[in-house]
């Protein structure tokens, strides 16, 4: 929870997702497995995040159709946690952006959580493995040996969390 969020409670859209993201879980364990691979970066799913995920879709990867989501090519295509993550998060902001209906995103999440299962014997593998890619690809862009510090401390602080959350509750496989 961000500081703000401690003082002001979560907002509407947060607690929503949070309803839905529980309701996806009872419905179909995978979900959460699903929740477990985006919650390197999320705390909730994007797919519950319209405007966010608009936004994402459309300004960060000039996406325009559920086929420009299958068909995405990333520069940096090397650290297999890191694009399961994007695979992932691109899926699941294709349904918050309305480019694809609820089945179509989550059948293309969990081929990208069939992968890992297939890659990485634990979530921890899948952590570092995602924090590489991450490095990498923010150096590509040029960011400053500090940022990439504060983005290495971010997902590792990020990913303690997740190790007392659904990665203790959830099994990867």
């Amino acid at each position: 929870m961000g500081f703000l969020d401690k003082i002001f409670g979560k907002s509407p859209e947060i607690k929503a997702a949070e309803q839905s993201m529980g309701n996806d879980a009872r419905a179909d364990p995978r979900c959460a497995q699903v929740f477990g691979l985006v919650g390197v970066a999320y705390q909730v799913d994007p797919g519950y995040l319209k405007e966010h995920s608009t936004k994402a879709i459309r300004e960060w990867y000039s996406v325009k159709s559920i086929a420009d989501v299958d068909n995405y090519r990333f520069e940096i295509d090397t650290y297999p946690g890191y694009n399961v993550y994007r695979r992932v998060f691109l899926a699941r902001a294709a349904f918050g952006a309305g480019l694809a209906d609820a089945q179509g995103s989550w059948a293309r999440a969990f081929a990208q959580l069939q992968i890992a299962q297939q890659m990485f014997p634990s979530w921890d593998a899948y952590g570092a493995s995602y924090l590489e890619g991450s490095l990498a690809y923010n150096a590509q862009q040029k960011v400053s040996p500090q940022r990439l510090e504060e983005i290495r401390a971010s997902a590792q602080k990020r990913q303690n969390e997740l190790r007392g959350g659904v990665w203790r509750t959830t099994p990867l496989r």
